[in-house]
């Protein structure tokens, strides 16, 4: 599940997991509010979040998943990768921290390994 408010994102990411069997994307959502919907619907194995979204912060949205939802791994995939920020959400439960500008194909191999680890 993709939680992004930008389109360009989700592109990306589904152009970059598309022909990687056993990976699919079920849903990409531009805000917390959303997100806390699908979820409590159909739970995701993985989130790859923002941390600027409208309606609310990545950070908070992170904090409370990760409260009631423990096992959904969340990949924080965003522009703001100070070490600020990186601290603040592996201090919150995130399980991996991505620039996207620097380091967004790292996200494949994550989801390899996670669909890897899945099937077992």
């Amino acid at each position: 599940m993709i939680v992004d408010d930008s389109s360009l994102v989700g592109e990306r990411i589904r152009n970059l997991v598309k022909e990687t069997e056993g990976i699919k994307i079920i849903a990409q959502v531009e805000s917390a509010a959303a997100a806390i919907k699908f979820i409590e619907s159909r739970e995701p194995d993985v989130i790859l979040l923002d941390i600027n979204m409208p309606g609310g912060s990545g950070v908070e949205f992170l904090k409370n998943v990760k409260k009631s939802y423990s096992n959904i791994i969340v990949i924080m995939l965003s522009n703001f990768s100070d070490r600020y920020y990186r601290n603040l959400c592996e201090q919150y439960g995130a399980d991996y921290f991505f620039d996207k500008s620097m380091e967004f194909e790292k996200v494949l191999d994550v989801l390899v390994a996670t669909r890897q680890a899945l099937s077992k």
